[in-house]
């Protein structure tokens, strides 16, 4: 495998995802997220009339997460779970893992003509996060979806160590970024307490990244659910992680 610095979408990637009519392309990078991976919005340029001027390719380093699991999750989200949700959802045209490189890709509709995307940082007005809310009602309360994959992430309870979060409290002060937390050892606590109370909770199939710019919204509201997009920390858990 190849260690290269970034993968950015390319005419014979375009063609395999839309086939042989694209004959050209222009790629604008419109997002980093976790500095390892990327989104572009490609404009496609071909023969005769195309359907689809613009694509979205979101391109994902294998040796940027901590695990190879975490760096294929929203790949295998795309493949197996993605198909079987009822939510509103881009239409996906390809996926595919660059072998000479490693590094994940994903083809998607771009959302853009019918949609509003916000800028971070923003602020739903009343209208938007009734949208953003129905949108997390009916993906939590989907049926008949496997929670058993291993490149999910897990539940966040299951990742406290709630003895090294004191020492964690004092790295963040220290940097100056938080102030002191009042009766930290009762929040801790009372943290514990709350894992073993909902330890046997029903599980459910979680988004993981409630931010506003991963909500998107059509450009007439009408109460229709928001578009989430942004998978990359799909995982289980409880739904109320979505919501907090």
């Amino acid at each position: 495998m190849i260690s290269v610095q970034n993968f950015e979408p390319n005419l014979d990637l375009l063609k395999r995802a839309l086939g042989n009519s694209v004959q050209g392309f222009h790629a604008e990078l419109i997002k980093i997220a976790l500095g390892w991976s990327r989104v572009y919005r490609v404009t496609l340029f071909g023969q005769g009339h195309s359907t689809r001027d613009t694509v979205v390719v979101k391109t994902i380093d294998p040796h940027g997460p901590s695990t190879a699991l975490e760096a294929e999750r929203e790949l295998r989200f795309y493949e197996v779970l993605h198909p079987q949700l009822s939510i509103p959802k881009p239409e996906v045209y390809f996926l595919t893992t660059d072998e000479a490189s490693g590094f994940h890709a994903i083809v998607m509709e771009d959302l853009a003509p019918t949609h509003h995307f916000p800028t971070h940082p923003y602020q739903w007005k009343r209208e938007e996060l009734k949208c953003v809310l129905q949108a997390y009602a009916c993906l939590h309360a989907q049926q008949n979806i496997s929670l058993q994959h291993p490149w999910l992430a897990p539940r966040h309870e299951s990742l406290l160590h709630f003895e090294t979060i004191p020492e964690q409290v004092a790295i963040v002060q220290h940097a100056g970024i938080w102030a002191e937390v009042p009766k930290l050892e009762h929040l801790i606590n009372y943290a514990r307490q709350s894992k073993q109370k909902y330890a046997n909770e029903n599980m459910a199939l979680l988004h993981g990244d409630t931010t506003a710019a991963n909500a998107s919204f059509p450009r007439k509201l009408d109460s229709h659910p928001a578009t989430l997009i942004d998978w990359q920390d799909v995982g289980i858990g409880m739904p109320e992680f979505d919501l907090a």
